[in-house]
């Protein structure tokens, strides 16, 4: 048989040309296991988990972040993502898409916001709200990823007085409902409760997030440690359940 009619030769050829392709409409690095930098942009706070992607992409923009994740899809990949701050998740054979160089922090004094990219450590945050004689809802460590810390509640030791940092996320980028709309496929029919819009953020929006059983041992964990709903402005679940 002719070498070059060999099918695992094909296969070897067009993932290489798909992966030719993704770099040219990418600005960060597109790596394969082998590459010079390929272990560098693996690296991981979490040492407890090594990052053995099949492919990994050094995002420095959503658009990036978009172009990663259209190629996972086109050649059937599963996605990860390694953030800047303590978290880590397992990698191998996916697509590992990287988020420190997306490290802008801009402060709009006036409304007293912070709009912040998927690679800001929380550090970035308070050094840039403390120029303002602003300062964020912060946790115990500066070295976490902001998004993360956030979108995990972003509890506070001054919580109980001005609620927790995902209480306040005005606004995410528009680009997650392009990113939900992508992934509806594979959608389990789930919702997470830190993304509830305004509009969601119901008594019946909030139980959707949990699964029955566990929104009901929450409500009783309410009834008996807050029967007056004093703490409520999180996406709440009342004492009585919806």
């Amino acid at each position: 048989m002719n070498p070059n009619d060999d099918p695992a030769r094909d296969t070897t050829r067009t993932t290489e040309d798909a992966v030719a392709r993704l770099a040219a409409q990418t600005i960060g690095p597109v790596l394969l296991p082998g590459d010079e930098r390929y272990d560098v942009e693996c690296a991981s706070y979490n040492l407890a988990i090594a990052q053995q992607p099949a492919l990994v992409v050094g995002a420095t923009s959503a658009a990036d972040v978009q172009a990663a994740v259209r190629f996972a899809a086109d050649q059937g990949l599963p996605v990860a993502v390694l953030p800047t701050g303590h978290s880590a998740l397992p990698s191998a054979g996916a697509l590992l898409i990287t988020t420190r160089r997306m490290d802008t922090v801009v402060v709009d004094v006036a409304a007293r916001t912070a709009r912040i990219e998927a690679g800001v450590r929380w550090q970035q945050v308070v050094d840039a709200a403390a120029e303002h004689g602003l300062a964020p809802l912060s946790g115990a460590a500066p070295t976490v990823g902001a998004v993360g810390y956030t979108l995990g509640g972003g509890l506070s030791p001054i919580g109980r007085t001005f609620g927790f940092a995902a209480d306040h996320v005005e606004a995410f980028q528009g680009h997650l409902t392009r990113l939900v709309q992508a992934i509806q496929p594979w959608s389990t029919g789930g919702r997470f409760v830190n993304l509830l819009g305004a509009g969601d953020a119901t008594p019946d929006g909030v139980a959707a997030t949990y699964p029955p059983e566990t929104y009901q041992r929450l409500a009783a964990i309410k009834r008996s440690y807050d029967p007056t709903n004093t703490f409520r402005v999180n996406h709440n679940i009342a004492p009585g359940g919806s």
